[in-house]
Parts: structure tokens; C-alpha cells; sequence
């Protein structure tokens, strides 16, 4: 009876070892996973060795990113060209890069069969065909300036009001990195663009980068005026050591009043726009009804 009790707390005892020894081979599991999955993080959105760095492909097993990779251009200057046109849009996945080949060269040769086929049936001539094949391969590259030209707008209307609060905390007392990251914290839902773009730098200084090359390289991804003279303002800032707060304060300022004559710029051109409508839908109805009098009139007078 002692032996089968004995027996039994020893069973017991080594379910008891057994469970803990699995819960924290588990746990370490979990750290470990979660470390991995930090650094992958990590190495997607900050760009130590490029300046815009694409991140890895998120279904390892994307067959239809591997078809527009190989529609891809050989000439490793053209592949740049094309991640640099959809890194300005915003689309910064190997995944986006892919799709865009695949809709730019198989679109094309899609549009160019059926047009073959439509040529052969005497329903399009060649001219026509020669177009829908140039329309495949032009009217991506078309919207994707469109996207970047309004992403870029976007993100200089952002761009003061971004300003205007970092100053206001800074006034506060907090430090610049950390008036940045507060700001970007309220307003991820308003300019979402923006954010992204400053917190992909906050990401690079936090890793090790001189803030000197995070702003070049902020200025890179974001081929705009506004966006290259505030990083080459904060780099001389960094190098002579002015008030960082005074200098946001006078660009900020600066691009209020620039928004303002924009503004009043469109409000003038109001006046010209009116004339064209007051021409076609008031003089002309009176000068119709002027002119239907008189020949009323005349018409009377012959009869």
C-alpha cells in the first residue's frame, strides 16, 4: 500500500515538473517569437542602408508576386525608378512593386491580345490596337503620379499644423523627439500620411541613426519643397545648435502664410470662373429673349 502511494506522488510530482517544464519552454517560446518578431519589425520600416526600403512580401507563397516580378525590368536603374514612384504614392511592400509590373506589362499584353483578336474579327484597325497596348503600359505610370502628387499635397497641408502643436509642446517643456511623438500620436486619424512618414524616422533615430541622416533621408522619400527645406532647416539647426523652437515657429508661420495666399489666389480666380457662368447661363437666356422680341416685332410688321 505504501509502495502504490509512493508510486502515485511520485506520478504526480513528475506531471507537476513536466507542466512546468513545458510552460516555461512555452514562455521562452513566446519570448523568443516575439523578439523575432520585433526585429523583423523592425528591419521592414527602418531604412538604415537605403533611404526608401521596401519590406519583405507578407505571404511568402504569392504566386502572382512572383509572375510581376518576372515582368519586372532587368536594368537594376529602372527597378529603382519604379520603387521611387510607388514609394512617393505610399505603396512600400514588394507586394506593390509586384502587382504594379503585373498590371503595367500583363495588362498591356492582355489589352494586346484581345486587341489582335478584335483586329482579326475587322472590329479595331491597327492604330487602335497600337493605342490600347500603349494605353496598358502608360496609364499606371499616369496613376501613380496622380497618387504620389496627391499624397504629396496632402502632406503639405499636414505639414504646419504638424509644426504649430510640436512647437506649442515643446513651449510645454517636453523635448523635441518627444513633442514629435505625441503630436503623431493625435493625429493618426486626421493626417494618417504624415504620421507614417514621421514615424518611420522617429523609428530610424530610435535604432541608432544620427537624426541628421533620418532627416535626409525623410527629405528623400518625400520629394517636396516644404518637406526638404524643414529637414535641411533642422540639419543646420543641429550643426550650429540654434533653438529648434524658434525656427518650427518662423517655418510654420511662414507656411500659414503661404496657405493664405493660395487661398486668396483661388478666391481671385473665383471672379473669372463666375463671368464664364453668368455668360452662359444669364446674358445669354436675355440676349435669346432681346433678340426674340425684336424678330416677334418684325415678323408683325412684315405680315
Amino acid at each position: 500500500m505504501l509502495v502504490e502511494d509512493g508510486l502515485y506522488y511520485l506520478l504526480v510530482a513528475v506531471s507537476i515538473f513536466g507542466a512546468m517544464v513545458g510552460l516555461l519552454l512555452s514562455l521562452r517560446m513566446t519570448e523568443r517569437e516575439r523578439t523575432q518578431t520585433l526585429q523583423r519589425r523592425l528591419r521592414k520600416r527602418v531604412g538604415i542602408i537605403s533611404a526608401i526600403d521596401f519590406e519583405a512580401a507578407e505571404n511568402d507563397k504569392c504566386v502572382w508576386c512572383d509572375i510581376g516580378m518576372a515582368l519586372a525590368p532587368s536594368k537594376p536603374e529602372e527597378l529603382q525608378a519604379a520603387r521611387n514612384k510607388l514609394a512617393f504614392a505610399g505603396y512600400r511592400s514588394k507586394e506593390h512593386l509586384a502587382a504594379f509590373f503585373l498590371i503595367k506589362f500583363g495588362g498591356s499584353l492582355l489589352l494586346g491580345a484581345l486587341g489582335i483578336v478584335a483586329l482579326v474579327w475587322e472590329m479595331m484597325t491597327t492604330t487602335q490596337v497600337v493605342v490600347l497596348v500603349l494605353s496598358g503600359l502608360y496609364v499606371p505610370e499616369f496613376a501613380m503620379r496622380y497618387l504620389a502628387n496627391q499624397r504629396m499635397y496632402r502632406i503639405n497641408r499636414a505639414l504646419p499644423d504638424l509644426l504649430d502643436l510640436t512647437n506649442v509642446c515643446m513651449s510645454a517643456g517636453m523635448t523635441w523627439m518627444g513633442s514629435l511623438q505625441r503630436v503623431t500620436e493625435e493625429l493618426k486619424s486626421i493626417h494618417p500620411e504624415i504620421v507614417r512618414e514621421f514615424g518611420h524616422m522617429m523609428d530610424q533615430v530610435q535604432a541608432g541613426m544620427p537624426s541628421h541622416d533620418a532627416l535626409l533621408q525623410l527629405s528623400a522619400r518625400n520629394p517636396s519643397p516644404d518637406i526638404q527645406h524643414f529637414c535641411n532647416m533642422l540639419v543646420q539647426n543641429e550643426k550650429l545648435g540654434t533653438s529648434i523652437s524658434d525656427s518650427l515657429q518662423e517655418f510654420a508661420q511662414r507656411l500659414y502664410a503661404e496657405r493664405e495666399l493660395e487661398m486668396e489666389e483661388q478666391a481671385g480666380k473665383v471672379a473669372g470662373k463666375m463671368a464664364i457662368v453668368i455668360m452662359l447661363f444669364l446674358m445669354m437666356p436675355f440676349m435669346l429673349l432681346m433678340v426674340g422680341e425684336k424678330m416677334v416685332h418684325l415678323s408683325r410688321s412684315f405680315g
